[in-house]
């Protein structure tokens, strides 16, 4: 299964084997192709070059390792360092056309296309085409067509770049994403932490937060949330798929009775949907398990920073916006996925995570108050953190006006962690700047009159309902 460290060295052997014969001619063959496609500007989708690459890609006599070749050793021969925006998006349309099982020289294609589009900008070049879209968010949602989880995380990077969410694509496109953010169970933060390190590794935590940012435009995001939610709460299998898909799969099947099968012609995207969805593809992956993930994956970045932080190896600016960064995750999540959240089976990892956050928040800002000069700055850091926390914070102490002490999560927050809130209470005491935070306050001040109950996730539970 190869990481991103690994496709450099797949394609360094690949160029190792330049000059043979075969390439000789592939060079003779589209070198004049690609020397013509750097020079395109905005609005040249139609020129010859663009058709006479395409078609040369879709072609089905031309194999993986020829495909591979062409967009990387010789793209990069002809090109040396300039970039060609048309050649990501061309290879990315063709090999949407192939559909291929993303192994081998296929998968190194497909690493290839995430550095080929690095720079490209849809406001510039245009969205994606809807079978590329299709073909985008097939991939990554489906581990019989990438079985390489490292891949289809990382090709989250091309949703936002270049696919557009549309009332077509909006359901799918949410499961698969959520599928593929499930795979971070396979991951540990160190991976996650090495953004720009390796050139195919472009999905790093703020890439995450623009996932989810643009998954919850006009509350998409909540939707699925609360869908999520009544399922824990009925004690229902956690497969939103089921529940997502039924309908849209029984509406293409009955509207397309007489299904064609797939080839590698130029598919609509009204019959690629119809063809190539499989009613029974999507109960596999989990909308719970993406939850935990992406909670477990912000406390990883909490406690990463808190480690920095501690060994007083940071720079301020970059410490106190990463601060910023972990609380505005949170609140993105929690404020779509919040009943979720207080529901049993996610509640004491919620906690957790709030945790991490909150000591991490308090504990950066409170620093910064007292040894640096531009207490301005720090003071917008502090109030923007402590803001995104307190929000989450009231958004999970469900409805009534009791404090989040009284709430399942403030239970759960005090049971595991009353030491440390004991810790942050003298950073209370020394600046007066926190208590602005009514949630955040009521959590850390008066938990000190609340005791760790030993059966308190029979409570917890309780104050569920």
């Amino acid at each position: 299964m190869n990481k991103p460290e690994d496709v450099e060295r797949l394609l360094v052997d690949l160029s190792a084997k330049d000059g043979t014969p075969h390439q000789i001619c592939l060079d003779k063959e589209l070198r004049p192709i690609l020397t013509d496609l750097v020079k395109l500007g905005p609005g040249n989708e139609k020129h010859p070059s663009v058709i006479q690459l395409f078609n040369w890609l879709v072609d089905p006599h031309h194999t993986g390792e020829e495909f591979t070749y062409v967009i990387g050793p010789l793209a990069k021969n002809v090109y040396n360092l300039v970039h060609c925006p048309y050649l990501g998006k061309v290879a990315a349309e063709a090999l949407a056309v192939r559909c291929p099982v993303l192994a081998g020289f296929w998968e190194q294609a497909v690493w290839l296309l995430i550095s080929l589009n690095s720079s490209y900008s849809k406001d510039v070049y245009g969205a994606a085409s809807d079978q590329l879209s299709f073909w985008i968010i097939y991939v990554i949602g489906d581990p019989d067509i990438c079985p390489n989880p490292y891949l289809r995380y990382e090709l989250m990077i091309l949703i936002l770049i270049m696919v557009n969410f549309n009332t077509y694509n909006l359901e799918h496109g949410f499961e698969s994403v959520i599928s593929a953010f499930s795979s971070l169970k396979l991951y540990n933060i160190d991976y996650l932490s090495e953004m720009s390190v390796w050139e195919f590794h472009r999905m790093g935590f703020y890439e995450i937060t623009q996932i989810l940012e643009k998954l919850a435009e006009d509350d998409h995001l909540r939707f699925f949330g609360d869908l999520l939610s009544e399922a824990l709460l009925q004690g229902k299998d956690a497969n939103l798929s089921v529940l997502l898909h039924d309908v849209a799969c029984n509406s293409a099947i009955n509207s397309n009775r007489h299904r064609k099968p797939r080839t590698i012609s130029f598919l609509s995207f009204d019959v690629a949907v119809n063809s190539a969805v499989n009613p029974n593809r999507y109960r596999e992956p989990r909308t719970l398990q993406g939850l935990t993930a992406l909670v477990v994956t912000i406390a990883e970045y909490a406690k990463l920073h808190h480690k920095i932080f501690q060994n007083e190896d940071f720079n301020w600016q970059s410490m106190l916006s990463s601060t910023e960064a972990i609380s505005h995750t949170l609140f993105v999540l929690i404020s779509n996925f919040g009943a979720s959240c207080r529901t049993p089976q996610v509640v004491g990892l919620t906690a957790s995570c709030i945790m991490d956050v909150m000591d991490l928040v308090i504990s950066v800002n409170a620093y910064f108050l007292q040894y640096m000069d531009d207490i301005e700055a720090v003071i917008n850091s502090l109030q923007t953190s402590c803001t995104n926390l307190n929000q989450v914070l009231i958004i999970l102490k469900e409805d009534g006006p009791f404090p989040v002490i009284g709430s399942a999560v403030g239970l759960a927050i005090i049971h595991k962690n009353y030491d440390r809130l004991d810790a942050l209470r003298s950073i209370f005491s020394e600046y007066k700047i926190f208590q602005f935070f009514s949630e955040i306050t009521s959590l850390v001040q008066y938990a000190k009159y609340m005791q760790p109950y030993d059966d308190m996730p029979s409570l917890v539970t309780a104050n569920t309902h």
